[in-house]
C-alpha cells in the first residue's frame, strides 16, 4: 500500500506542474508561463523562472498559446511602426506595465502588502485539515501561485471530540476572485491517526477577508497496514487575517 500512496503523489505533482501556455507579444516576443486571468484592458500573466505575475495591457498581446491547445487571439497584428511601438511603450511604463516582464519595473498582480496570512474555516470538512468543521491555518507565501501553512482544525460529534494538526503546500492553477487550486498535505488527528490527503477546489472571493470555498478531497491513512484510499466533499466559509 505504500506504492500506493507514492503513485498517488506522484500523480498530483504532475496534475500540479502540467500545463504551459506561451504568450507571444505584438513585436514577436515569446514567452512561456502561466496565464492567470484576463479581462477588458489586462492580462495577468507568470512568466517561467519569475516569482512574480505580471500585468500586461490587452493591446500588448498577439496571442496565448494555452497548455490545452486553445489558442486566445486578441486581434492584434505583429507588425505595428517603430515609432507607434514607442509610443506604446512609454505610455505603459508610467503605468509600470512593461513588456520584458522586469519585475524591478512591472507590478506585481497579487500585492503581498495585502496578504493576509491567517485563515478561519467553517464548513463541512476542510480542504486544509480534512475532518473538520472549524479550522484556523497560518498562510506562508512562497510566491504569486503558491502558498505553504500549517493548521488546526476540530470535529466536535455526540460521540466525542477530534481534532486535526495538518501542513501542507497550496498551488493555485488559476488565482483571482474565482480560482481553482490543488492541496497537498500531512494531517494527524487526536487518536493517533496520520493521513496524507490531496484536495481540488474552487473558491470565490467576494472581498479581500470573505471567501466561499468548495471541492472534494482524497485521503490515505499511513498508520493503518490494511487501507484504501477514500474521498469525501468539502465546502465552507474562510475569513482572512
Amino acid at each position: 500500500m505504500r506504492k500506493v500512496t507514492k503513485h498517488l503523489t506522484l500523480l498530483l505533482f504532475i496534475g500540479l506542474a502540467w500545463g504551459q501556455d506561451v504568450l507571444f507579444t505584438i513585436d514577436k516576443k515569446e514567452f512561456k508561463g502561466k496565464l492567470l486571468e484576463q479581462s477588458d484592458k489586462h492580462t495577468t500573466f507568470l512568466p517561467d523562472g519569475q516569482k512574480t505575475p505580471q500585468k500586461i495591457p490587452n493591446r500588448l498581446i498577439k496571442e496565448i498559446h494555452l497548455g490545452s491547445n486553445k489558442i486566445i487571439d486578441f486581434g492584434n497584428d505583429f507588425l505595428i511602426s517603430e515609432l507607434e511601438k514607442k509610443d506604446i511603450i512609454i505610455e505603459d511604463s508610467k503605468t509600470n506595465q512593461h513588456l520584458q516582464f522586469d519585475t524591478a519595473k512591472s507590478k506585481p498582480a497579487n500585492d503581498y502588502t495585502t496578504f493576509k496570512p491567517v485563515n478561519l474555516s467553517w464548513g463541512i470538512f476542510d480542504d486544509k485539515t480534512g475532518f473538520s468543521l472549524f479550522s484556523a491555518t497560518f498562510n506562508i507565501p512562497l510566491n504569486g501561485m503558491r502558498e505553504a501553512y500549517i493548521g488546526f482544525g476540530g470535529l466536535v460529534t455526540p460521540y466525542g471530540a477530534s481534532y486535526t494538526t495538518s501542513g501542507g503546500l497550496k498551488l493555485y492553477h488559476i488565482r483571482s476572485k474565482i480560482s481553482i487550486y490543488s492541496i497537498l498535505s500531512i494531517q494527524r488527528i487526536n487518536s493517533g491517526a496520520i493521513f496524507s490527503s490531496g484536495s481540488i477546489g474552487l473558491s470565490l472571493r467576494s472581498d479581500k477577508r470573505i471567501q466561499l470555498k468548495l471541492g472534494g478531497f482524497l485521503i490515505y491513512s499511513l498508520t493503518e497496514e490494511l487501507s484504501s484510499v477514500s474521498t469525501f466533499p468539502f465546502g465552507g466559509i474562510t475569513l482572512a487575517f
